[in-house]
């Protein structure tokens, strides 16, 4: 059949070029389910998509004026926007984007959930869940701290306690009051996220954005709530009855120092764990994309396959072998069997994937996904192959008086074709991901340098606030240098927390920043591609539109860097503005620090002047009196000393005289007191031992005898105790008594 082979080449030809126009007037005819560019979907009634007609109707029209391609950048995403309603159509590359128009932001739970959306707007829910997992990265590192303010706690009233230095109570009741005031400052920020989760049905870029300006204001409550309890705190330990003013001072040092390497390891922490997220958030993307591209390919391969059937029905039917209802009839039952063979089995697979890698984000998983899709596109080809065998091999013939051999050349050039097509469909996959790579590794290293510029404005910003400090103690002369130390200790542990916050928000407003600009990028990246793979509809009617294509991509190029500029200046203004709110808040907090300072320096200066101002009393008496008399000279000031130290060992000889003669007396009358208490007790004794020889038996007699002499022994006994204690007692009322009147003397 040499004349149907010249016009199937001649029908292939044209179809390269009127590929929409046949797929539109196909679906505006058969009314059926079109899968593969859901641009030509019918609508839930049955009836075609309206647009087609109008689509028609220009192509078909044979003029244009300029003004149809000057468009305004707003009508250009419109446009944009129009053209593509799937994530892979049928003419676009595999980045063809499709956008809503109320910016709604997928809601994406966890990375791999992203596996389960067909839109390209998925990356925005990997955005928004970046926000989410930095915010609570930030929470726990929180909790992490108050958990060490704690501890902190704990151990040094443990000290305390061990020394007995406070009660048990104090100790228990101070904890526990620490924890409670811990658990309700928490629980402000806990309350910020009830309020953002109960509208999380329908999220838009301008929610994510107003949320994150919420959670930065409980970010503010929260650490202004810490600083207040910190003031509590130090409060209740320097006013503790059992605990001395120096203690107390000693443990908010301790606590302040310890504090100050806790957040030093806190601000590591995050700055480690934000350089992880971002690159789980790029390895996402690739992956997400990857996965994105796969699905195209398959969707592209059964594209081709269907438009390079139409291709051979249509030159079948004109030449009058095949009727055009069998041709519809042909087409309607093939795409039927794709709709159930490959697109429901790619749907069933692309939501199992997700399901398969909950809670499995390593590499690993990644390679086994690829190798899952991969199996698709090859088990979808092959179940396109065993269709079109069976079209040209049983049903073709049977409709038409077509030889086997006919059909089985027909069928060998489109497979020819077709191996074409997918090489080519590979190829420009593969092109698109190593071209999608390295935009990754562009903004990988704009994620580099923002953090490098982060850096650089944080140590500015702690170097401007130290020597804010710095300046004010020089010029504060009087302050003790313990003092100072503890001022400089409290503003960095104040300093620290509010730059790790100002971090953390620094890379949200990259985020939102990278999220407000993606539709943008995306669809500058479609044109360019677009561009590159072959020219747009309207330069096949008119060859000057080449010049005005390139000015409507440089005059969105230069849009778009417009919006990254305003975008940028944003963020400036964002983060400055920001600061300027920590900044305040740390004033207000070191300007009690630095009140409270100076209020105990002038209290112990008030106290060293009072001390002073005696000491120069005392130092001016002796001045005057040693100024009464003119003439002082050496030899009158020696007499004088002489006389002094002479009346003094006048006085110490009647002292030692009078304490000899005292004790002498004392010891004399005791001794008689003792004597005459010794005679008493032996008459008392003889008296019982005569009335006991009276008695005439002997056993008797012997027994109250040995009682007698052992109730004697112990009388003595008491008798020379109490005797002596009582020469003690006076004996040390007369030394006081000596000792009071040489006082006496001694001040004459």
């Amino acid at each position: 059949m040499p004349v149907s082979v010249v016009r199937e080449r001649d029908c292939l030809r044209e179809n390269e070029t009127s590929l929409n126009s046949n797929i539109a007037a196909f679906a505006l005819k058969a009314r059926v389910v079109y899968p593969i560019n859901q641009k030509f979907r019918p609508l839930a009634d049955g009836s075609s998509h309206p647009s087609l007609l109008e689509g028609l109707k220009q192509r078909d029209s044979t003029k244009r004026t300029k003004e149809d391609f000057v468009l305004s950048d707003s009508e250009l995403f419109n446009h944009k926007s129009e053209r593509g309603s799937c994530c892979f159509p049928g003419d676009g590359p595999p980045s063809t984007t499709v956008f809503n128009e109320n910016n709604t932001v997928p809601i994406v739970t966890f990375f791999s959930e992203v596996l389960g959306y067909t839109s390209p707007e998925a990356e925005l829910g990997l955005y928004r869940l970046c926000l989410q997992t930095l915010r609570l990265l930030d929470a726990e590192l929180r909790q992490e701290k108050y958990m060490m303010f704690l501890q902190l706690l704990k151990i040094q009233l443990n000290d305390l306690y061990l020394k007995e230095k406070i009660d048990e109570e104090f100790y228990r009741d101070f904890l526990s009051t620490q924890e409670k005031k811990l658990e309700k400052t928490e629980e402000l920020v806990l309350l910020g996220e009830a309020n953002r989760k109960g509208c999380e049905q329908h999220y838009t870029l301008e929610e994510t954005e107003q949320d994150e300006h919420i959670y930065f204001q409980y970010t503010i409550q929260q650490l202004s709530g810490f600083f207040k309890q910190i003031e509590t705190a130090r409060f209740s330990l320097l006013n503790h009855s059992k605990l001395s003013k120096i203690t107390g001072q000693e443990i908010i040092r301790n606590m302040s120092e310890k504090m100050s390497q806790v957040e030093n390891l806190l601000t590591d922490s995050l700055t480690f764990q934000i350089t992880v997220i971002l690159d789980k958030l790029l390895r996402w993307e690739f992956m997400t994309k990857s996965l994105h591209s796969l699905t195209w390919l398959v969707q592209q391969e059964s594209k081709d396959k269907l438009m390079m059937l139409t291709s051979v029905l249509s030159v079948l039917n004109r030449d009058s072998v095949l009727a055009f209802w069998q041709k519809e009839e042909v087409l309607a039952k093939f795409q039927h069997s794709v709709q159930d063979s490959v697109d429901t089995y790619i749907n069933e697979r692309h939501r199992q994937t997700r399901y398969d890698v909950e809670d499995k984000e390593d590499r690993n998983d990644i390679k086994a996904i690829t190798k899952l899709w991969k199996n698709l596109h090859s088990t979808s080809s092959r179940t396109l192959d065993i269709l079109i065998e069976e079209l040209f091999t049983e049903t073709l013939p049977k409709l038409a008086n077509v030889s086997l051999s006919a059909m089985e050349s027909l069928r060998s050039r489109l497979l020819q074709d077709l191996t074409a097509r997918k090489k080519a469909a590979a190829a420009e996959r593969k092109q698109h991901l190593k071209r999608f790579q390295e935009e990754l590794a562009q903004v990988k290293q704009v994620w580099m340098d923002e953090k490098v510029i982060n850096s650089v404005k944080q140590k500015y910003l702690v170097d401007k606030q130290e020597k804010i400090i710095q300046g004010f103690l020089l010029r504060q002369s009087d302050l003790d240098e313990k003092v100072s130390e503890g001022i400089i200790l409290e503003h960095q542990v104040a300093l620290q927390p509010m730059v790790r916050q100002l971090t953390l928000r620094h890379f949200s407003l990259m985020i939102l920043k990278e999220m407000k600009l993606f539709k943008a990028k995306s669809l500058l990246n479609e044109l360019e591609e677009q561009r590159m793979k072959e020219p747009p509809i309207w330069d096949k009617f008119e060859d000057g539109n080449m010049k005005l294509q390139d000015n409507e991509m440089s005059k969105f190029s230069e849009e778009q860097r417009k919006l990254w500029k305003k975008a940028e200046i944003f963020i400036h203004q964002q983060l400055a503005a920001e600061s300027q709110v920590f900044m305040d808040l740390l004033q207000q907090h070191m300007a009690q620090e630095i009140g409270r300072a100076l209020t105990h320096q002038a209290r112990m200066h008030s106290l060293k002047q009072n001390h002073d101002d005696n000491r120069q009393k005392l130092k001016n008496l002796l001045v005057e009196r040693a100024t009464e008399s003119v003439y002082v000279t050496m030899e009158g000031i020696t007499n004088l000393i002489q006389n002094y130290y002479q009346k003094i060992e006048e006085i110490m000889d009647v002292y030692r005289k009078d304490k000899k003669i005292q004790l002498s007396i004392l010891q004399e009358t005791f001794k008689g007191q003792k004597f005459s208490k010794e005679e008493a007790l032996e008459d008392d004794l003889n008296t019982d031992l005569v009335s006991v020889k009276a008695n005439p038996l002997l056993p008797r007699k012997i027994q109250h005898q040995l009682v007698l002499w052992q109730k004697r022994t112990i009388s003595m006994l008491l008798l020379e105790e109490e005797t002596n204690m009582e020469f003690l007692n006076q004996r040390t009322v007369l030394l006081h008594q000596l000792k009071e009147q040489v006082d006496s003397r001694l001040k004459v």
